[in-house]
């Protein structure tokens, strides 16, 4: 037996590294020697050391990633990017006062991967110890979305609590922020809620604070950064009357005949004390009288209003409309303005068969002057329009109009009306 075991033993040492030699080329055919790369995210362990000598930190560089190169068997480095733990612990700074920034190793680990074959760029995390600044900040509100349409957000209607906070972190970051925002949905709401907003922190450009950034900063005696803020609707109260004065007088010869606004009427919101107040005084917001100036007018005046000057403590515009149009009629003193339809002219010398006149506008404003009775025959029945289209091919024009008056009456000034002529189809 032990013959046969020895007979012809190199030739089976060499048949059994042969196997050995084939079955690992078949292993590593199958599952070869890969490196493979992979960014992480650096975690910053033991921060409180810093704190405890009265320091805080910041990264150097933005990102706190790490580039891991693993290399094995592709079957145990594939897809272990959950598995890879970078870690930079601050108790391992060999010399706080190194400037401009301290090194801190990056430690890397995966299980099952031996540290040699774990590579990490960089190896080390720039990092800068500063002295620890606060400062207190307002908390700013502000609104996204529309209340319900009976309700608006009036002045002072978001109240933060609290009103305002203060943050600590690393002198270089606080010495440039510059303010702390609160903002809430009030889409929909029907009445007054407290809502829970996060605070959002600016820079003096006027940029959001990153995320990272935002990691460096503490709030004083604040476990989270959320706060409450209470919104207190105001109602709307609409078709508010606009009330318009005038001071002074037309020039010699000349009266007021009309004066009208655009729009009569407006939506605003107030407190209820404010609509209270409103309601006393009949709904109707007054344009002082030195608004509309009139004194030696001879042609009639048209004047913008900003409205916000005359709104009431605590009552805001409930619309887009924040300005009204003032318009004052100014004629000779015995004189009127009447309307005629522009469906009364008559035109002559058109070609009725292939063309037709169409008016850009329903009526026209005639002046008139005359003694007070003649003044009353003046109406649609007694005024005679008309129009000479002579020569006139289709196209847009302004014509005069003759106008033909009861007996009396004689026009201020010439009438004209823009008339388009069409080809008939």
């Amino acid at each position: 037996m032990k013959r046969r075991l020895t007979n012809n033993l190199f030739l089976k040492i060499i048949s059994v590294m042969i196997a050995i030699l084939v079955w690992l080329m078949i292993a590593n055919i199958n599952d070869p020697i890969v490196t493979k790369t992979y960014s992480v995210p650096v975690t910053i362990q033991n921060s409180a050391y810093i704190e405890s000598i009265g320091k805080t930190y910041r990264v150097e560089d933005t990102e706190q990633t790490a580039t891991v190169i693993l290399r094995g068997h592709s079957s145990l480095v594939e897809k272990r990017a959950n598995d890879i733990q970078a870690v930079a612990d601050l108790t391992q700074i060999v010399d706080m006062n190194s400037k401009p920034y301290v090194m801190v190793p990056i430690t890397v680990t995966c299980e099952g991967i031996l540290p040699e074959n774990i590579t990490v760029i960089p190896r080390n995390m720039k990092v800068v110890i500063e002295e620890m600044e606060s400062k207190e900040f307002a908390v700013g509100v502000t609104s996204t979305g529309t209340p319900d349409s009976a309700y608006r957000i009036g002045t002072g209607s978001l109240e933060a609590n609290p009103t305002k906070v203060t943050i600590m972190g690393p002198a270089s970051l606080i010495q440039v922020l510059d303010t702390v925002v609160a903002t809430v949905d009030v889409a929909g709401l029907k009445g007054d809620t407290v809502k829970t907003s996060d605070l959002k922190v600016y820079d003096k450009n006027g940029t959001e604070l990153l995320e990272n950034q935002m990691d460096y900063l503490k709030f004083k005696d604040m476990a989270e950064t959320t706060i409450e803020v209470q919104v207190n609707l105001w109602k709307v109260r609409s078709d508010v009357a606009l009330k318009v004065n005038y001071s002074g007088s037309p020039g010699d010869g000349y009266e007021v005949i009309d004066i009208s606004v655009t729009p009569a009427n407006i939506n605003v919101a107030g407190t209820d004390e404010a609509l209270e107040q409103l309601s006393e005084n009949n709904n109707t917001i007054e344009i002082a009288a030195e608004e509309v100036e009139l004194a030696g007018e001879t042609q009639n005046l048209e004047k913008t209003i900003d409205l916000a000057k005359y709104l009431p403590e605590d009552i805001i515009l409930a619309n887009d409309t924040k300005s009204a149009i003032v318009q004052v009629k100014i004629m000779p003193i015995g004189s009127k303005e009447f309307t005629i339809p522009t469906k009364n002219i008559t035109g002559v010398n058109l070609d009725n068969e292939r063309y037709k006149a169409v008016y850009e506008t329903d009526k026209l404003e005639i002046r008139v002057k005359g003694d007070s009775e003649s003044l009353t025959k003046v109406n649609e029945n007694t005024v005679k329009p008309v129009i000479d289209f002579q020569g006139k091919e289709p196209g847009t024009y302004v014509l005069p109009v003759q106008v033909t008056l009861p007996e009396g009456c004689e026009l201020l000034e010439d009438v004209t009306v823009s008339v388009q002529i069409m080809e008939l189809e």
